[in-house]
């Protein structure tokens, strides 16, 4: 198995006359690394998003990461639940691990709803009739359960109640996942290294480094 789980070498990418979004951009995520990554144009996170999660092909440069199915974002997992399937009908998916690891030791679904507060009905409703306030946790559910190699967040740090917060940064700091985050870092959030991507493309390596995760 190796190490480095994503790698990315000299890669550049932009639409003719256009300011480039990225420019001989090179960094590497070794496995069990948190980085995050944040672009000063959303454009540039959207190509990021893009060349990890689509065919798009950067125009110089190459991207070494985990097979399609091995990398996996929150944003593909939304569109890729059934709403009118049931939380529980969704997790029997092969994508879903049935005790994955969290908060130290093996978690069944109804533990970690239990965790997060979801009630075992809410478990057995389809997707779409749970109102909008409920969803966040259930994202949080299914990103848990996600048998992945490299896992991709946008946005889903934000907004969190205080409650969630806590569950949520309880389990980051617990979690042996690898984890590129697409964004500014949320305060209170650890991360091996942080990165950003200039109006130019170019990369600023943050050199931020955590004591808690060595």
């Amino acid at each position: 198995m190796k190490s480095v789980v994503l790698e990315f070498k000299g890669v550049s990418y932009g639409v003719k006359d256009e300011k480039a979004d990225l420019t001989e951009v090179s960094f590497s995520l070794q496995r069990g690394q948190r980085i995050s990554l944040h672009c000063v144009r959303p454009e540039q996170s959207e190509t990021i998003w893009r060349l990890l999660q689509t065919n798009l092909r950067p125009h110089k440069g190459n991207i070494d990461t985990p097979v399609r199915d091995q990398c996996y974002s929150n944003r593909l997992l939304e569109t890729g639940l059934n709403p009118k399937k049931t939380i529980l009908e969704n997790l029997a998916s092969p994508r879903f691990e049935m005790r994955p690891w969290v908060a130290g030791k093996p978690r069944t679904w109804g533990q970690l709803a239990d965790m997060l507060e979801i009630s075992n009905s809410t478990l057995r409703r389809p997707i779409e009739s749970i109102e909008a306030s409920g969803r966040q946790r259930i994202i949080w559910l299914f990103l848990w359960c996600l048998d992945v190699e490299l896992l991709i967040l946008e946005s889903v740090l934000e907004g969190l109640d205080q409650s969630l917060k806590k569950i949520v940064f309880d389990w980051w700091e617990d979690s042996k996942g690898t984890i590129l985050y697409l964004g500014e870092p949320a305060e209170g959030i650890a991360f091996h290294y942080q990165f950003a991507i200039n109006a130019d493309g170019h990369l600023m390596d943050q050199n931020i480094k955590h004591d808690r995760f060595w």
